[in-house]
């Protein structure tokens, strides 16, 4: 068993919502098996690639409002048991080749964890801005713009509750 499949062996990804979860018996074997320095610096988890993740599509439209988030990052919420984690929240009318250019940007490889089809993504991500900005969440990474301390069923709420609204 390689190492990538040793450690994915203690997560269990619930697209439904984007959360990863990990038991406290598995954090417990895992923590003896890695040191959790090296769990969350491991380079095992950078050789998935984005399109080889499972991740949820709602909307409807054209172009994309899309949601990723660096695999370590969310790895150190999962371990260090947070809610919140940096997410960025963008738009597209390619998805592929954005989430290309965008792991090219920095060191971190990207997951796409939520993906919102529109025919106005401008509008989209901005009212999505917006009330992430509206609740302090809005968050200033090096280099890098639109990231907010958030989850993927906080922006999927927002979605829904902006389309209720017919505010988008």
């Amino acid at each position: 068993m390689s190492e990538l499949s040793a450690l994915t062996n203690y997560l269990d990804y619930d697209p439904n919502n984007g959360k990863f979860s990990i038991s406290l018996t598995s954090k417990n074997e895992l923590s003896e098996i890695y040191p959790i320095n090296q769990v969350i610096i491991t380079e095992t988890f950078s050789k998935l690639k984005p399109s080889d993740m499972k991740f949820e599509k709602i909307g409807y439209g054209s172009e994309y409002v899309y949601v990723v988030y660096s695999k370590a990052m969310r790895l150190e919420a999962i371990l260090k048991s947070k809610d919140n984690w940096p997410l960025k929240v963008g738009k597209t009318n390619n998805l592929q080749r954005r989430i290309v250019q965008l792991s090219e940007s920095g060191p971190n490889s990207l997951i796409i964890g939520l993906v919102i089809k529109s025919d106005n993504p401008i509008r989209l991500e901005k009212a999505i801005h917006k009330e992430l900005i509206m609740n302090g969440q809005a968050i200033e990474l090096a280099h890098r713009q639109e990231w907010f301390k958030s989850n993927l069923g906080q922006i999927k709420n927002i979605y829904h509750d902006l389309k209720s609204r017919e505010a988008i």
